[in-house]
């Protein structure tokens, strides 16, 4: 689970809860209006008369329709779409409510290089499940093929696990989450090791995400 606040400080009306945008939509936005230099105008389900600035999206009220307006080399671009139709899952439940018994600082940039040395040794072009040991002020990662070999990485870490935790971790998904922080430190929330663990940016408190472990 990825979630981020997004300050809006020009918005107005109310976003309802639980509004699913399509993931196609939300892709072409991404790659195309990243070159606003003017920032972009996001409608939700919102009705605009003829002759005012902005995008006829839907003449009911509540239409759930979405569109994204910017200036792209003078040239003024409108991306609309029609909203997914459902509700979206409650994710806060994902979020484990209770205090994380352990915590640990990991070096962003470490533990990046730590998941790629190791990638080699996976099978089908997929990162395998890595292991993470925690000894006193170090980390060790590791990643067993069905092959018998073992691939070790180390890296310092500030931590108050107990000495011998260990916990493993998707590959693929622990490199995803460590690419998009922009911190240099990864603040891990830990329980034990069958507990989803919480994954913060000291460098940006907006952003949180819970990854769950797998047995290694």
């Amino acid at each position: 689970l990825f979630c981020a606040d997004v300050p809006l400080p020009d918005a107005a009306g109310i976003w309802p809860d639980g509004t699913i945008l399509p993931r196609r939509w939300l892709a072409i936005a991404l790659r195309h209006f990243a070159r606003a230099r003017e920032g972009t105008r996001l409608i939700y389900g919102r009705h605009f008369a003829r002759g005012s600035a902005g995008v006829v999206l839907n003449r009911k009220p509540n239409g759930r329709r979405i569109a994204l307006s910017a200036e792209l080399g003078g040239v003024g671009f409108t991306l609309a779409s029609k909203l997914i139709d459902g509700t979206y899952p409650d994710y806060t439940r994902v979020i484990p409510s209770a205090p994380m018994l352990h915590a640990a600082s990991l070096p962003r940039a470490g533990l990046i290089r730590a998941i790629r040395a190791l990638s080699p040794f996976s099978e089908r072009r997929t990162v395998r499940a890595i292991s993470l040991l925690f000894e006193p002020g170090a980390l060790t990662c590791s990643l067993a093929s069905p092959d018998s070999s073992k691939a070790i990485f180390h890296l310092a870490c500030a931590h108050d696990a107990p000495p011998g935790f260990a916990i493993g971790y998707n590959g693929r998904y622990l490199l995803d989450l460590c690419e998009v922080l922009k911190g240099e430190e990864v603040a891990f929330g830990l329980t034990d090791a069958g507990s989803p663990t919480t994954i913060t940016d000291p460098a940006d408190t907006a952003f949180q995400a819970v990854l769950s472990p797998r047995r290694v």
